[in-house]
């Protein structure tokens, strides 16, 4: 039965990391285009568009083509670096790193994506080192025996 707790606990964690790197990427994406649009100069045809650029259906295939591979890449480092962190603590400050890199990355372009990726895990590892996941701190039990 214990088992079956700990496999539950597992995927939930599974799920919640997936559904956060997935969010995470449609994020950063959404804002590296409009760093990218606010950063064009005033003699570009789509300046002053910037939300305009979230409806134009290249920019959204664009957007999705880079984001997703960039969320798997993100899962799997979430699974190396956050598993045994507090994920309420940890998550919030993971993503906020990413899409801040993201929108002021924007003027980089396509490299907006690795640059914000690479400053993720880097958030990643600094939370691995500062939220920790808390740990029952029990001595085993032997009945009947003195230790």
């Amino acid at each position: 039965m214990a088992r079956m707790r700990e496999s539950a606990a597992d995927l939930r964690r599974w799920a919640i990391l997936a559904g956060c790197a997935l969010l995470c990427g449609g994020l950063s994406a959404v804002a590296a285009q409009l760093g990218h649009a606010w950063s064009l100069p005033p003699s570009d045809g789509a300046y002053g568009s910037a939300l305009r650029v979230l409806f134009d259906p290249f920019s959204l295939s664009v957007a999705a083509v880079i984001a997703v591979p960039a969320s798997a890449l993100g899962l799997l480092a979430a699974r190396i670096f956050l598993w045994n962190t507090r994920l309420a603590r940890t998550v919030p400050v993971v993503m906020g790193v990413s899409v801040l890199v993201s929108f002021l990355g924007g003027r980089l372009g396509l490299f907006a994506a690795p640059l914000a990726l690479f400053v993720a895990f880097l958030a990643m590892v600094w939370c691995e080192e500062h939220f920790p996941l808390a740990r029952e701190r029990r001595l085993p039990s032997v009945r009947g025996r003195a230790i």
